[in-house]
């Protein structure tokens, strides 16, 4: 066995899920490796670290000192923070309506002269109704009523 599949095992072996036949021969690899063997002994001494924990009592009154600091903290940090979020939205929308509305006014009323072929594009006036020699025209021609004196 190579030590990089040796040391993939060893966290496996620490749980018991390897089969008889795995288990063996990561152990005989330990008995030659003494690489591989300190990784396992690290990883044991690890393990055995956080299986027993060291619990320590806190202070009396240390959570409703914590609790009360916790409180004291958000009311300093920024009140106007979540005002300022309420109508950051509206703000933004109404920014850009005063844009369009100024942008808009501006192509009306022809900012400048080159501006103002581009307000003329807007006219549906320059469209015919019906092309030349085409079907509508024709019918048109027929449906129209003349007024003759």
């Amino acid at each position: 066995m190579r030590c990089t599949k040796a040391k993939r095992l060893i966290s496996p072996y620490m749980d018991g899920e390897l089969d008889s036949g795995l288990k063996q021969s990561l152990e005989s690899h330990m008995d030659n490796c003494g690489s591989c063997r300190g990784e396992l002994e690290g990883a044991m001494k690890l393990h055995d670290l956080f299986a027993q924990p060291v619990r320590f009592k806190a202070p009396y009154g240390f959570a409703t000192r914590v609790m009360a600091n916790a409180a004291s903290d958000k009311k300093s940090r920024g009140a106007w923070i979540p005002v300022f979020a309420k109508f950051a939205e509206t703000i933004v929308v109404l920014a850009m309506v005063g844009v369009g509305i100024i942008s808009g006014t501006f192509l009306i009323n022809g900012a400048g002269p080159e501006n103002r072929g581009i307000t003329s594009s807007f006219s549906l006036e320059i469209f015919e109704p019906v092309p030349p020699g085409s079907v509508g025209n024709a019918y048109l021609a027929m449906t129209e009523v003349r007024h003759e004196r």
